[in-house]
């Protein structure tokens, strides 16, 4: 019979012992669950931060490409609107187009404010032509800076994009 009342209080002495240990793995386990999903909350917050760059990259590229797309569909007979207001200013001076002047699919629209520029990059007496192209006397060159920019409000997701172009001046033009 005594050996009946030292197993019990053996195991009495143990299952307290069982218990702390468990506490202790549970605590563990408790605390990696938490990093677990503080670090996947960081990990989401890194994404949407790309993808919010991201956009605004698209929205000042397809800015600068609507606008060279506007440039690109005159006849060949004639002069575009744009690069004659664009001729009225000195070189490397920026003209900023007005929000109502922008062409791009985002113009105006969505959360992204949005900035467009074009300026002279050289004097068109004194541009050399693109490389691969040899010019007569009658014709000129233009070459010009689109610089675009897309923010998105207080995100800090910010793009600047320039683009340079070159604009020939068609055959039999008298006036530039």
């Amino acid at each position: 019979m005594i050996r009946c009342a030292e197993k019990v209080q053996l195991r009495m002495q143990q299952s307290g012992a069982v218990m702390i240990v468990v506490l202790i793995v549970m605590t563990a386990l408790s605390l990696l669950a938490m990093s677990s999903v503080s670090d996947t909350h960081l990990q989401l917050s890194m994404v949407r931060n790309d993808q919010l760059y991201l956009n605004a990259h698209r929205v000042a590229l397809s800015e600068i490409n609507a606008q060279i797309d506007v440039i690109n569909i005159n006849p060949s007979n004639e002069l575009d609107d744009l690069i004659m207001d664009l001729l009225e200013f000195d070189v490397d001076q920026l003209w900023e187009l007005e929000s109502e002047d922008l062409l791009g699919p985002h113009a105006g629209a969505g959360a992204y404010d949005q900035w467009l520029a074009l300026s002279v990059a050289c004097d068109p007496d004194d541009c050399l032509p693109p490389p691969g192209y040899s010019l007569d006397d009658a014709t000129r060159v233009l070459r010009g800076r689109i610089q675009s920019n897309a923010s998105l409000g207080d995100s800090g997701a910010r793009s600047d994009q320039t683009q340079s172009f070159w604009y020939l001046l068609p055959q039999g033009i008298t006036t530039w």
